[in-house]
């Protein structure tokens, strides 16, 4: 159905969204653009993981090993966006909203 797959690329788009930070925390080569990370990047990054967490609130999510996969994805940027949140007005308003549906 035409919602079925809407859901589907807001979802992907979302882990998408999330990729790209974790890429931004992750890879030494992108240090010089903490500025984005920090900023418009922390914005796009907690509008992918509320969207994940909207997901996985669904009653009627298809399989186990889809809820596991979006779950670890989940709880592994809250761990990322924690550490990498000191320098971050977005982040540091953020988290506490990320914690509150983790």
């Amino acid at each position: 159905s035409y919602q079925a797959r809407s859901q589907a690329r807001c979802v992907s788009s979302a882990q998408a969204l999330i990729d790209i930070y974790t890429s931004f925390c992750e890879i030494p080569s992108l240090k010089a653009y903490r500025w984005f990370q920090n900023g418009l990047g922390s914005f796009y990054a907690v509008h992918g993981a509320m969207t994940l967490a909207a997901h996985l609130m669904r009653k009627d999510l298809p399989a186990e090993e889809e809820r596991q996969h979006y779950l670890s994805s989940f709880e592994r940027f809250v761990q990322l966006f924690q550490h990498h949140s000191i320098g971050s007005e977005i982040a540091t308003q953020a988290f506490p909203a990320l914690m509150t549906i983790r």
